[in-house]
């Protein structure tokens, strides 16, 4: 075990479990002492955090591109003035999200501004953790980012405790947006002062926006049941569906962490060879990995939430343990299409992405509004809705991955003068 830990993604991978392993304690002690009612607030607070990220424009993820496909190609210079043009964007954003909310504390409403306010500032943890997390794992230094992790996961276990001692959503507030803060130590040694240049931003942008449109709609797309059910039935039920975000949450757990060390392995060598053929043993063992990783994960966390864990320490949230078993479902096809994400990222294929995703999206809210606004099934109905959604979503990138690889593969054939058969590798 020791010799493993040695290495670098390794320690990594053991790193990120650990930390996945205590913001799902973390979650799990709030619902038990906040109960429903505030988990709900909390939800909402945390709605504002995760979609309010459009407005970064797709910058961390053009960053994140770049630095790994610039340092495949050996521009080492572009890939400062990358990383610097970056964090001088996102420090201006997060000036005018601080000036926000400071506004909504002020002028709105509380019953407004007591989720808005919270949110706006919770964003800006959520904008510094996202570019220092993909700024080292872009450099590859993988036992950085497991220290990074370490350290996010003792922070939250000293909220956990203080959390036992005074149970309010201030104190859940406090401890999340520490923890998401704790990134900026590991990751100051790569912020380099090089010059920004507008060039360089208008083309993180351009790389990074059609990246993060595609990321977020997947966020929509894996929580606009949250917001169905906040329409439809209140903030009270969505405490409730607590229960099917954390199962969601458990879904994306192995797709993250191997995304995290897959990615920069594809657009290195996507930068050094340009061709999609190289990269095609790459996203196998994505896919192959997400699924290892997720199948068992889920089948345990169903076995046990769902005949121990809820019963006997979490019965309030007991109306929303169906809409949690039916959300498990996706673990079937969830990790492939997210698999398979990382491809079209690499490539440049965001347009088809994108198209995937959306259609995806319509088939949730469609289905999701059709049973809980019409047919009145309540939260299962909101579950059901996202597990269509997300078989969907993955049919379809199945089909375009196949698609794209097969027009590669006969492009390449006429072009060496044999065009060969019409076979996918």
């Amino acid at each position: 075990m020791l010799r493993l830990l040695r290495n670098d993604r390794y320690f990594y991978a053991s790193g990120q479990l650990f930390l996945l392993g205590v913001t799902f304690l973390f979650n799990l002690v709030a619902a038990k002492l906040l109960g429903p009612a505030s988990m709900g607030q909390w939800q909402t607070i945390s709605l504002v955090s995760i979609y309010g990220m459009i407005f970064t424009l797709g910058a961390i993820n053009g960053m994140g591109r770049d630095v790994p496909f610039y340092r495949g190609g050996g521009d080492l210079d572009e890939v400062s003035r990358s990383i610097a043009t970056t964090r001088a964007w996102l420090a201006g954003l997060c000036g005018l999200f601080l000036a926000g909310a400071l506004l909504a504390y002020s002028v709105l409403p509380a019953g407004t501004g007591g989720w808005l306010a919270p949110g706006l500032v919770l964003l800006c943890a959520r904008v510094v953790n996202a570019y220092s997390t993909i700024l080292v794992r872009s450099i590859r230094d993988f036992r950085r980012l497991g220290w990074h992790q370490l350290l996010t996961a003792t922070i939250m276990l000293l909220a956990i405790a203080l959390l036992m001692a005074w149970p309010d959503l201030f104190t859940l507030f406090a401890g999340m947006f520490l923890s998401l803060l704790a990134g900026v130590w590991y990751s100051h040694d790569f912020m380099v002062s090089r010059p920004r240049s507008m060039h360089t931003l208008r083309r993180i942008l351009s790389t990074g926006f059609p990246i993060y449109v595609v990321g977020l709609l997947f966020i929509l797309l894996t929580s606009i049941d949250r917001v169905i059910v906040l329409y439809y039935l209140g903030t009270e039920e969505l405490g409730h569906y607590t229960l099917a975000t954390t199962a969601l949450a458990v879904l994306m757990m192995a797709p993250s962490l191997v995304s995290n060390v897959m990615y920069p392995r594809l657009a290195e060598e996507f930068g050094l060879n340009r061709q999609l053929s190289g990269l095609v043993p790459l996203v196998r063992e994505v896919v192959r990995l997400n699924l290892l990783l997720t199948l068992p994960v889920a089948a345990v966390f169903l076995v046990v939430f769902y005949f121990f864990v809820i019963p006997v320490y979490l019965d309030e949230y007991l109306p929303g343990r169906a809409a949690m078993a039916i959300i498990l479902a996706a673990a079937l096809f969830l990790p492939v299409g997210a698999g398979f994400g990382d491809f079209f990222n690499t490539v440049g294929l965001q347009k088809v992405y994108i198209r995937n995703v959306i259609a995806g999206l319509l088939v949730n809210v469609a289905v999701g509004v059709w049973l809980v606004g019409w047919r009145d099934t309540g939260l299962p109905g909101a579950a059901s809705g996202t597990v269509a959604g997300l078989l969907v979503f993955a049919c379809l990138q199945i089909v375009t991955y196949r698609a794209v690889i097969r027009r590669d593969t006969v492009a390449a054939r006429v072009q060496n003068g044999d065009p060969g058969e019409n076979s996918v590798p």
